[in-house]
């Protein structure tokens, strides 16, 4: 089944986004032995820090949404029979996250194309030589949470179909 596949590749970046973790919590360490021991700092490795903060989130996306972690207003949610609860689901993924997924993809590509045309780099004396592979893993992470929104979408379909045949 498509869904099971898509729900291991948003498991894997979960693993992925705890492996970011792991390496900001390196970076950090080093950052202040060098800063506080050695009195030497260095742009690139605080550039490094923020952009596995970034990924920590948004590799953590799909993985969230599959776990059902996800940011949600549970005032009236929790009062839904569960097959009310499934319907609504199907609905808002339908009307905000797929969109919203699509709209972040298609936008968030051409800033990264375009720091891959102009091979940008950071402002930054001492900073990362290239800008784009971050904006093209955020163009990656959204593409991995439009793929577990529709996982969602079928599981919770064929999850409202069985609850009906009975």
């Amino acid at each position: 089944m498509i869904s099971s596949r898509i729900d291991k590749l948003s498991l894997f970046c979960g693993k992925l986004s705890g492996y970011a973790a792991m390496f900001l919590l390196v970076f950090i360490l080093l950052d202040v032995v060098l800063r506080f021991v050695f009195s030497k700092s260095f742009n690139m490795l605080t550039e490094m820090e923020w952009h596995f903060f970034g990924l920590i989130f948004l590799l953590g996306g799909g993985y969230n949404l599959l776990e059902d972690k996800h940011v949600r207003v549970d005032f009236f949610y929790v009062a839904f029979s569960e097959k009310t609860k499934k319907i609504f689901s199907v609905i808002l993924h339908l009307l905000l996250l797929i969109p919203w997924s699509l709209i972040s993809m298609v936008t968030c590509y051409h800033y990264a194309a375009n720091s891959y045309y102009i091979r940008e780099a950071s402002a930054n004396p001492g900073g990362l030589p290239a800008m784009y592979p971050i904006k093209y893993m955020v163009v990656f992470c959204f593409f991995i949470l439009f793929l577990q929104g529709v996982s969602e979408i079928i599981k919770d379909i064929y999850t409202i179909k069985r609850g009906w045949k009975h």
